[in-house]
């Protein structure tokens, strides 16, 4: 669904039934493991390749937030398109709070 909620996402913003996205998550001492089963009928754009590339810009991405303190401050985000480039952040605190 929206990430922001049924309730705070503008209007023609939710996704259509047709999309669905399901994940599961693991994890150990060392790594995180993501597994994602995305279908859709849109059309998926994927046209950078190399890693870090802004590819939340243009093409269509897999978004991973991870946030261990649930304090929206240092946290890591992951992004992969569909041709697997890597985009990756960790971000200070959030954009709206001055992060960088």
């Amino acid at each position: 669904d929206e990430i922001r909620g049924a309730d705070e996402a503008p209007p023609g913003t939710r996704p259509p039934p047709t999309c669905t996205t399901r994940v599961k998550m693991a994890w150990d001492a060392d790594f995180l493991y993501i597994a994602a089963l995305i279908e859709s009928d849109m059309t998926v754009v994927a046209k950078f390749t190399e890693r870090n590339s802004p590819i939340f810009q243009k093409d269509s991405d897999f978004e991973v937030f991870v946030d261990p303190g649930g304090s929206c401050h240092s946290y890591k985000e992951l992004e992969l398109n569909a041709i697997n480039t890597v985009w990756n952040l960790m971000l200070d605190k959030p954009y709206g709070d001055g992060g960088s």
